[in-house]
């Protein structure tokens, strides 16, 4: 089910952008409409695309969307304050349907742009939830993180958002939590009963983001529970097949596995989640 501006879009599987999105929905008979019908009009929240990540300024260096991490040997890099909302991510699909060149890691030159918008998420209100967001800016929707969508989709989205996919310190793949740009900024403080487990019972029960769970750095949310997130935390180089490793747990699972410092259950690159979203990474 590959999207097109001028084709309807089949989806296997809810939520998210990505090679994911189309085959999952198939599957589950969940259909969108075109994505003539689903644009944004460039008005889906957000800056715009190509860089509100770089920002900011002397009194605040991560702009109006992150919050200063003072990371291992005097480098400090920006993060997130929250989960990308889905409102946020659908700029980016109406810029993926737009055509717009849009810059990617190697390891995702396999990806398509109709992939890139395939729904692979198999519930049919996750997919109901994105449409309903992306024709309507100021649907009640838009305030959840974005979901569903495979780790090129998310590498992407923080490409175009002038930003990166969080990893390793000073640059590189996050496979050593002393010098991870996730890990360093998440603090035991936000390991509680509250944060980790809320008792969702699908996604529509996530909470919104940014609205609760603050930790141990002033300004930032929700970096366990809620949803977990990719990151640049992959095995291999080859693509589709690589296995990676999401961080912080999400509401489904228990105060053990959303910490700070165990990672969720690999999933293939191409892969998503129901409760699996995003935030970005960026040099202040």
């Amino acid at each position: 089910m590959a999207v097109s501006r001028n084709t309807g879009i089949s989806m296997s599987r809810p939520l998210g952008v990505g090679a994911v999105l189309l085959m999952a929905l198939a599957a589950a008979g969940c259909l969108l409409p075109s994505f003539d019908d689903l644009g944004c009009d460039g008005s889906c929240g957000g800056s715009g695309s190509g860089g509100s990540g770089n920002g900011g300024s002397a009194s605040a260096p991560c702009g109006v969307d992150g919050v200063l991490i003072d990371g291992p040997g005097d480098t400090p890099y920006c993060i997130g304050k929250t989960e990308v909302t889905l409102l946020r991510y659908c700029e980016f699909l109406d810029a993926v349907v737009d055509e717009v060149e849009l810059e990617r890691p190697a390891v995702c030159d396999w990806e398509t742009f109709e992939e890139l918008t395939e729904c692979l998420v198999t519930d049919d209100d996750i997919c109901a939830a994105i449409n309903q967001t992306c024709n309507d800016p100021g649907h009640e929707n838009g305030h959840l993180p974005a979901v569903g969508m495979d780790w090129c989709g998310a590498a992407m989205f923080c490409l175009w958002d002038g930003k990166r996919l969080c990893g390793r310190v000073g640059g590189g793949h996050d496979d050593d939590p002393l010098r991870s740009e996730w890990v360093g900024a998440c603090k035991p403080t936000t390991e509680t009963p509250e944060c980790s487990d809320s008792g969702c019972v699908d996604y529509l029960d996530t909470e919104g983001a940014g609205s609760t769970c603050e930790g141990g750095v002033e300004g930032l949310f929700n970096m366990v529970g809620n949803v977990s997130e990719w990151v640049d935390n992959c095995e291999g180089t080859s693509g589709v097949s690589d296995y990676c490793e999401p961080r912080g747990g999400d509401c489904f699972e228990g105060p053990a596995e959303a910490t700070c410092s165990t990672v969720s259950a690999p999933r293939p690159r191409r892969g998503e989640g129901a409760s699996l979203g995003l935030r970005c990474c960026w040099d202040p």
